[in-house]
């Protein structure tokens, strides 16, 4: 008896254009495929190839230089703890343009690593279902394990996506790294998502070196970790800038930029 697993009668029901069976696939990746059949995407085709031209991916790479260093960093000491081979770490933009990437030989003369290259574009409306699209669109990280993709050229791609948030929470990058099969890489997940917060808490430390920034968390021995929160404060005690686990340690609170010291913490911001 051979057993069928529910994305297979997914796929099966996505390129046969009939109902796709309720429940086979992860939420995001259902309301995806959906969003997709109702552009008249075709599965079995070749999703669009789109490429910023040459100076606008500069004079995008020119608009996010302080972003493209602290990530630049990151990608490269991400790259080096993902065993293996066969893998890309590609960097975008707030629009989902490719920026940089790292990638081992066999993965760039790969069918996808030849698409994901500097300029490339990865909205849904164009490439379908993957992570760098969704991480836009859902504005959380997201991984697509291959045939969760929506298109069937991409069905031996995993890729795994990270959104990079500024301190008003508006996403202002992407961290990607991909691999050329189905493997669920959540530990390569995992790896993602504190690359990510690294690069989040280093244009803190970057764009408020003027100000005054302090960590915290109930635990001491956390506060060298990605779990502290990172806020900055003006020299009359008001908030500049402040990172996710800040935002999740003082829930409840209006913890906001412009919200005074004293409204978030029971102390007296000396002045």
């Amino acid at each position: 008896m051979t057993i069928v697993s529910g994305l297979e009668r997914a796929r099966v029901a996505l390129e046969r254009g009939v109902r796709i069976p309720s429940g086979a696939l992860t939420g995001h990746v259902a309301r995806s495929w959906e969003r997709c059949v109702q552009r008249g995407m075709d599965p079995a085709r070749e999703p669009n190839n789109m490429i910023v031209m040459h100076g606008e991916l500069n004079a995008r790479r020119e608009r996010n230089a302080l972003l493209r260093k602290l990530a630049i960093a990151e990608m490269q000491l991400l790259y080096s703890q993902i065993a293996g081979s066969n893998i890309m770490i590609a960097f975008g933009d707030a629009d989902g343009v490719v920026l940089d990437t790292i990638s081992d030989r066999q993965f760039a003369d790969s069918s996808v690593g030849r698409s994901i290259i500097p300029g490339s574009t990865w909205n849904e409306a164009d490439r379908g279902t993957n992570a760098l699209g969704l991480t836009l669109l859902e504005r959380e990280s997201v991984a697509i394990y291959g045939r969760e993709h929506f298109f069937s050229s991409h069905g031996q791609l995993s890729c795994m996506a990270a959104p990079v948030l500024d301190a008003s929470g508006d996403i202002v990058g992407l961290l990607d790294a991909s691999c050329c099969n189905e493997a669920r890489q959540q530990h390569t997940h995992a790896l993602v998502r504190m690359a990510a917060a690294q690069i989040e808490n280093g244009l803190i430390f970057q764009q408020q070196s003027d100000n005054l920034i302090v960590a915290f968390h109930p635990r001491v021995e956390y506060l060298d970790t990605l779990s502290a929160g990172l806020i900055a404060l003006s020299r009359d005690g008001r908030v500049r800038s402040l990172n996710r686990p800040c935002q999740a340690l003082l829930a409840g609170l209006k913890a906001n930029i412009g919200s005074a010291f004293e409204d978030l913490f029971d102390a007296s911001f000396i002045k």
